[in-house]
């Protein structure tokens, strides 16, 4: 068959890997839409026992659905040309084996792999990858290391067989321990030297926790110790870029292709170094494995994709995982984490806000799958609700399909649940199935004890990248509304000691049940009979999603009757009675606690029916727990909102935020001075109170401002702020906190501060344009306008140094000081500057202020960019006339002069741009741009190589599309490729611009006409003068 020429186009490489042309924004958002409406069974009903309800699939990570279009393409292109691969000659057998050559191919160029690799389909997933690895490195000795969150898959098979197991760690912030797996390495190398291979296995992403590993860094340490590295990517996959061979190529690594979206039914996959083989002999001997066969001998065939491919391949199974790729990769990587990242911030942000759901592993957004564990506390008892009963309610009241147990990766779920190896023996002790039972004789088909429900699990939910954000705000509600009403249905739930299922009284037999034996044929073909169900309120996820949650509501509340009438009978003892009401209700019902002894009571996690029942008025009654899951550190630069905030984690006191939602196009942000007010409340603090006092001293005043002694402002706010009460209704937005600077610091905290000097060219241009415009003077107060940006934290830094050297050479001495004016953005937290300033040791004002709140309440707001930059700048201006500056430093650089120079003339047909200085005269301050000659580009620089604390600003006013900013932004740095002096120039052109020292749009004008007509003038002259000069 290789010399066969194949008529017809022969498809792009782009086409057989997977990589389509990358597509717009708008078409990446629509095929995102296209999955999701493709997905066999979206809008399936089940059954409940509350009525019926639309399924909703949340265990993407244990196995995904399928696509109608896949599934239509395999009905009409791969099966009516179906036939055994084992033959060349027929069209169907030929066509059939070039299907799975080109799948193969497929899977080859999306995984990096090279000629160097062998790339083999295997049978059930994951764990027919590892079993066939094994089998093929044909390994005698070897110590294997591994991280703590392997899959049993990735586990077992490697501790059975070896010499010695070492399983490393993790981070604070979940990451494997690179510095524990050196040490190990290290200790691996002295204990054996080179009589033992070593092998690591280590998973690409948890399947409980959706943590992504730092896999390249790992990677690279097992590459440089010359260990076997073998990685899980069964959770990963779907969602992540693969590379198999990058600077520290990988051993091996396997996948699961039923887990990618439109993958079920398709075969595991297995990637390896073709020079690390060495078993000759294939696992599965027989059909399709060898080359030839006689009576008294025989060969096996030498190529390992056939070789350990015996028998009939599964085809269809390996041109459905290929489309599944190619759909992967033309929805794109990118796409995919932007969707994971969103949706990862919804959950954690929720989280963040129910106390009693307790989330699994490190509360992260980035580098994370949208996969989350969690387990639900019960206030009152102390102890956590099953995952089994959670797992049915949320089943039963809405459809949620969940994962309920240990996901199949025991150690690493006993450690996030805080289980030590001690208690880990003692539940496996209990768990255990009496050994004198007659297996064959009892039909046991389950291997279980009478205790079976102490195995400790949590729930697991999992969004496919594709799942729409009412879908996952749709999943929290429910599991809100399920983690603060548990208790409230628990007695109708039983429980099965012997399976730990919980089912509610009323569907203790799954009679919606699909049956096989309802498969008849007949002349007419295949007839189905359905069993009948209800047709009680056919409520989904995307239609009536309310009313859901009004019918859950509405059984609590019956069940919260039925629950009392039923303790006023157990009470009066009546049991007749009783036992007639537990025939009609069910809620009353055997809950195993019988089964318990002294000491597996001790092992007792979580709730019990009757326990809660028997509990008069919700008494609190805590319970001792046996084990409480693992908190973890939040990761460096972590920049979501409210998941178990960064800086309220460590600090006492809170802000809170409001979002909005905008579409409005940015426009100009114009030089306009905003109004101010001067009656301001304060909340003043000194530099050792802005925490746990700030708080106290917060609580109850709503009429009278809070004063430190150290303020030396005391008696001028005193004055301003008692004119009139303050409503904090109103006032939400002035509030303050200021940070004084401390005297007498020792040298020893001097030079702890995190002062940066700033390099050469930065620094001289910045003394370039202060020295021009004559910006500083002696005696001034300036005070820098500090956002978190690059540009306003470099400024501060410049100022500073300028300010040390200008007092010690004696030329001027003013004051500095910082601002910063938070508008309630939700995607904008410049919280940590308070610390940061603190360390500083610089007086620091910070205000918070709900401008975009104010913003979306106005009837029209054209640009909410430009309303935000002047009511910012007359708050700015307030504030620094309130603590007696003259002077407010801006971080503005050329490159923003450049863009607002152009947007002025494009948009608004005016010569304008920022202004180097002026002064608000109503106000007596300047505003000074002191980097008006500095470039972006250098202050990034300066930036990163200094660690500065940059605070990301999203804010979706600014940056919910590429605005004319961005654009322009673009257009320059396109011009500039081509004309490298392009930003002198613009400097030079400028410069006319610069000058003007005025804040009203008239007077701007004027002083423009009068600065270019001057430097007109002044240059022609020069130019005469230099002709002049040249001719002599």
């Amino acid at each position: 068959m290789a010399g066969k020429v194949f008529n017809g186009r022969i498809p792009k490489y782009s086409e057989i890997s997977g990589e389509d042309p990358p597509m717009p924004s708008t078409a990446s958002s629509r095929i995102l839409e296209w999955i999701s409406n493709n997905e066999i069974g979206k809008n399936t009903i089940i059954q409940t026992a509350f009525g019926n309800r639309k399924v909703c699939y949340c265990d993407y990570t244990g196995s995904a659905r399928s696509l109608a279009d896949i599934e239509e393409y395999i009905r009409t292109e791969v099966l009516p040309l179906y036939g055994n691969a084992h033959s060349s000659v027929t069209v169907t057998s030929e066509q059939s084996a070039l299907f799975l050559d080109e799948a193969r191919d497929v899977v080859r160029n999306a995984v990096g792999a090279g000629e160097q690799d062998a790339i083999l389909f295997v049978g059930n997933g994951a764990t027919a990858a590892v079993e066939l690895l094994v089998h093929l490195l044909n390994l005698t000795k070897y110590v294997v290391v591994m991280s703590i969150q392997e899959h049993h898959s990735n586990m077992l098979p490697w501790t059975e067989h070896c010499e010695e197991a070492f399983i490393i760690g993790e981070t604070d912030y979940g990451d494997i321990n690179v510095s524990e797996l050196e040490e190990v390495l290290e200790k691996i190398a002295e204990k054996y030297g080179s009589d033992v291979a070593v092998l690591g296995a280590f998973t690409a992403a948890s399947n409980i926790t959706g943590i992504i590993s730092n896999i390249e860094e790992v990677n690279s340490v097992l590459y440089k110790f010359g260990v076997i590295s073998v990685w899980d990517y069964a959770s990963a996959a779907p969602y992540i870029d693969i590379q198999m061979n990058t600077n520290t190529p990988k051993s091996a690594l396997f996948f699961s292709g039923h887990k990618f979206v439109g993958g079920v039914q398709t075969p595991g996959v297995l990637i390896v170094k073709k020079h690390l083989i060495k078993s000759t002999i294939p696992k599965r001997i027989g059909g399709g494995t060898v080359f030839f066969v006689s009576k008294t001998s025989h060969s096996y065939l030498k190529n390992v994709e056939y070789r350990e491919e015996g028998g009939t391949p599964d085809i269809v199974g390996a041109v459905r995982l290929a489309l599944a790729l190619k759909l992967k990769a033309a929805v794109g990587f990118a796409l995919i984490s932007e969707k994971e990242q969103l949706i990862s911030k919804l959950v954690t942000e929720f989280v963040s806000k129910n106390s009693n759901i307790i989330l699994l592993g490190a509360p992260r957004v980035r580098k994370r799958l949208a996969v989350f564990s969690f387990v639900i506390s019960d206030p009152v008892s102390g102890l956590f609700f099953h995952h089994n009963y959670i797992s049915a309610l949320l089943n039963d009241l809405f459809g949620i399909q969940s994962r309920a147990g240990c996901a199949c990766a025991g150690p690493y779920a006993q450690y996030l649940l805080g289980i030590n190896e001690e208690l880990a023996l003692k539940y496996h002790q209990c768990l255990m199935e009496d050994g004198r039972l007659d297996r064959e004789l009892l039909r046991r088909s389950g291997e279980y004890s009478e205790m079976e429900m102490l195995r400790p699990g949590f729930i697991r939910i999992s969004f496919p990248f594709f799942a729409s954000l009412s879908i996952v705000n749709f999943v929290l509600k429910a599991v809100a509304f399920v983690a603060q009403n548990a208790r409230r249905f628990i007695t109708q739930y039983q429980l099965d000691c012997q399976s730990g299922e919980w089912h509610h009284c009323r569907q203790r037999v799954f009679r919606s049940r699909k049956w096989l034996g309802f498969v008849s044929f007949t002349p007419d073909g295949l007839v189905t009979r359905q069993a009948s169900n209800s047709n009680v309120g056919q409520y989904g996820v995307d239609f009536h999603a309310e009313d859901l949650f009004v019918e859950a509501e509405k059984f609590a509340d019956e069940a919260e009757k039925s629950k009392f009438k039923v303790f006023l009978y157990l009470r009066y003892h009546l049991l007749y009675c009783f036992c007639k009401l537990l025939v009609l209700c069910c809620f009353i019902v055997v809950d195993g606690r019988n089964v318990l002894d002294e000491e597996t009571k001790k092992l007792q996690w979580f709730c019990m029916g009757n326990e809660i029942n028997e509990q008069k008025n919700n008494d609190e009654i805590k319970r001792l727990l046996p084990f409480y899951p693992k908190k973890y550190d939040l990761l460096p630069n972590e920049t979501y909102d409210t998941c178990v905030k960064e800086y309220s984690t460590t600090h006492e006191y809170k802000f809170y935020k409001k979002s909005i939602d905008s579409s409005d196009t940015e426009a100009e942000i114009k030089e306009t001075n905003g109004s101010f007010d001067e009656d301001c409340h304060l909340i003043s603090s000194s530099l050792d109170n802005v925490g746990k006092s700030y708080l106290e001293q917060f609580k109850g005043q709503t009429e009278k401002p809070v004063l430190d002694d150290s303020c030396s402002f005391k008696c001028e706010i005193a004055t301003c702020c008692s004119t009139k009460k303050v409503s904090y209704d109103k006032e939400e937005w002035n509030k303050r906190i200021i940070i004084r600077v401390r005297e007498n610091v020792s040298r020893e905290e001097i030079e702890k501060q995190p002062w940066v000097r700033p390099f050469g060219d930065l620094y001289k241009k910045a003394v370039y344009a202060l020295h021009s415009f004559n910006m500083i003077q002696d005696g001034d107060r300036v005070l820098v306008c500090l956002s978190g940006g690059k540009d306003s934290l470099s400024l501060l830094h410049i100022l500073h140094y300028y300010q040390e050297r200008a007092r010690k050479h004696k030329k001027a001495d003013f004051c500095l000081g910082a601002i910063t004016v938070d508008p309630c953005s939700s995607g904008y937290n410049p919280e940590p500057l308070i610390e940061y300033c603190k360390a500083l040791n610089i007086e620091y004002f910070y205000e918070k202020q709900d401008i975009l709140g104010e913003a979306a309440k106005l009837p029209k707001c054209r640009s909410i960019c430009g309303y935000c930059s002047r009511m910012k700048r007359g708050r700015l201006t307030a504030a620094a006339k309130l603590h007696g500056y003259n002077v407010l430093a801006m971080g503005h650089h050329l490159d923003d002069l450049a863009e607002s120079f152009l947007m002025s003339a494009f948009q608004n047909g005016s010569l304008n741009t920022m202004k180097a200085q002026y002064k608000i005269r109503k106000a007596d301050i300047r505003i000074i741009r002191p980097l008006i000659y500095v470039r972006e580009k250098n202050l990034k620089e300066f930036a990163e190589k200094n660690l500065l604390p940059v605070i990301a600003e999203n804010c979706p006013a600014c940056f919910e599309r590429p605005k004319e900013r961005h654009r322009l932004k673009q257009l320059l740095a396109s011009y500039e490729l081509i004309y490298p002096q392009l930003f002198a120039s613009i400097r030079s052109a400028l410069h006319p611009l610069m000058l003007v020292d005025a804040a009203h749009t008239s007077e701007m004008r004027r002083m423009a006409i009068d600065n270019i007509i001057q430097t007109y003038v002044t240059r022609e002259k020069d130019r005469g003068e230099d002709s002049e000069y040249n001719e002599v």
